[in-house]
């Protein structure tokens, strides 16, 4: 048993000497969910990534707990047959793999099958930065590869083998945003200085008729008017000057599909539009910082029917 991403290919590879063919089985939460029949030959290969992440659902809703990664287990079976089309007499014993999928993914170089360790922490790097007297969470596998929620205090300098630095700053309120990492958990990531809001908006016009049944023109009516208005809301958030430790989060935070940030005490789900970011080192900068542009990822008026 093993967890594993389903956000990069995931393979399944069978042999078995004298096949013809061969079913794949696919079990989620339990449920026979797919059938894959192929003529193969003695080797069956199939990626079951795609299938998979379909009930993979990571949420969040403002607190982090065990529920959150969305993570579901995963049942594969390939038996094989010694006759085409998954018919005739089966050849072997089937061969059953039992994981835990993750929304998670590899880097090109690290290739496919992305596997998570047991016994680690679902983090890219051994630091966070908090603020000042700030608890938080963050998520680790215990050495069966069940998830842990961890939670750090608020004067806490460590938890669970990470280092948990400080920021002090009383001049802006920290916004903490939450991305799914590339383990495919949520992870708490603070933009420490300034920020800004601003809305844009978007409308269509069309010329109205405003001339009465008797000719008159009323000069209080719109002659231009406005249908189809909406507003999009876009938020630009500061780290401060940070460890070289924040390159990785920046990065999988920009590459995330899944990502919310705390505004107001509200929890609000946007998009990252920061596109493009130039990774700082203090070898080559002296100071780490970024800035980051998200847009709310719904409209403005809301028009949820």
């Amino acid at each position: 048993m093993a967890n594993i991403g389903v956000r990069s290919p995931y393979f399944i590879y069978e042999t078995e000497a004298g096949a013809v063919s061969a079913k794949l089985t696919l079990t989620i939460d339990s449920t026979n969910i797919y059938y894959i029949v192929k003529d193969t030959g003695t080797t069956f290969l199939a990626d079951i990534s795609e299938i998979v992440r379909d009930y993979v659902t990571p949420t969040y809703d403002g607190t982090l707990d065990a529920d959150s990664p969305g993570e579901v287990p995963v049942t594969t079976s390939v038996q094989f047959y010694d006759t085409a089309g998954a018919t005739g007499s089966t050849v072997g014993s089937a061969h059953t793999q039992s994981h835990t999928a993750f929304d998670g993914y590899n880097y090109f170089h690290q290739g496919n099958n992305f596997q998570i360790s047991n016994s680690t922490n679902l983090l890219s790097e051994s630091t966070i930065w908090a603020p000042d007297s700030t608890a938080g969470t963050f998520y680790s596998t215990d050495v069966s590869g069940n998830i842990v929620v961890n939670n750090y205090l608020t004067s806490d300098t460590s938890e669970a083998g990470v280092t948990i630095k400080r920021y002090g700053c009383s001049k802006y309120d920290a916004i903490k945003c939450v991305f799914v990492n590339k383990f495919g958990v949520p992870q708490e990531l603070y933009f420490f200085t300034k920020n800004m809001e601003t809305t844009d908006s978007s409308r269509e016009s069309y010329k109205s008729n405003i001339i009465s049944s008797t000719g008159t023109v009323d000069t209080n009516k719109h002659q231009s008017r406005s249908y189809n208005v909406q507003g999009s809301t876009k938020y630009t958030l500061n780290t401060g000057f940070v460890g070289e430790e924040y390159n990785e989060f920046i990065r999988e935070l920009m590459l995330s599909e899944q990502v919310w940030i705390h505004f107001d005490s509200v929890v609000r789900p946007v998009t990252p539009l920061t596109s493009s970011v130039q990774f700082r080192t203090s070898l080559n900068d002296k100071l780490v910082q970024y800035t980051v542009e998200f847009e709310q990822a719904n409209d403005l008026i809301a028009n949820v029917r």
